[in-house]
């Protein structure tokens, strides 16, 4: 299983919808977590539609915030638990992929230090009894306030209390171990593949 996160940025706009759905049909992820979708629920047949897999939804509005976790159509998921964030900013499921558990959570956070949100999405992610944790999304932290733009969130402890981290920067490939998952990370800092 290849995991893709991308801050899409809207994607009420059919034309662009379309066009970012297509775009990653080609990649070689088969789970693909979503932040910025500025989705709505009257639009979700239609975008499941267009996906042509699964998509499980977290909406904002339609101008902001939403997340979304979509699995492509070669995978076998059964998901056993959702929770969905009504302000759209995290959605967690509780899914078997291919005969495997995890706890796989798509969030975006908020613009500014909000430690009782990160408290909240933590406690949600600790009710599954699950090894396998995927976390993943644009966390609006300035990891490094000197090389990112000013005024970005710069507290990053929520990061590393829960070991996470930023792969931006990194241009050889990678292999964690993590939980129970193996990711093999191969792309450089301008999202070309590594040879």
């Amino acid at each position: 299983m290849n995991l893709m996160s991308f801050n899409c940025n809207g994607l009420g706009g059919d034309e662009k919808r379309r066009e970012v759905f297509n775009w990653l049909q080609h990649k070689r992820s088969s789970v693909i977590l979503l932040q910025e979708t500025h989705s709505s629920e009257q639009a979700e047949q239609r975008w499941q539609a267009e996906w042509g897999g699964k998509i499980f939804f977290s909406h904002g509005t339609t101008n902001e915030r939403g997340v979304a976790i979509l699995f492509k159509n070669d995978l076998t998921v059964n998901v056993h638990k959702e929770v969905v964030d009504v302000d759209g900013r995290y959605i967690i499921l509780d899914v078997s992929i291919n005969d495997n558990r995890y706890t796989m959570a798509g969030v975006y956070g908020p613009n500014k230090d909000n430690p009782n949100f990160w408290a909240n999405v933590s406690q949600e992610i600790e009710q599954f009894d699950n090894v396998n944790i995927i976390q993943a999304g644009d966390f609006n932290v300035a990891l490094n306030p000197l090389l990112d733009r000013e005024g970005k969130n710069c507290n990053n402890a929520y990061m590393q209390e829960q070991e996470l981290f930023s792969i931006i920067g990194w241009k050889k490939p990678i292999l964690l171990i993590y939980g129970g998952i193996i990711i093999l990370l191969t792309k450089s800092i301008h999202g070309k593949e590594e040879n």
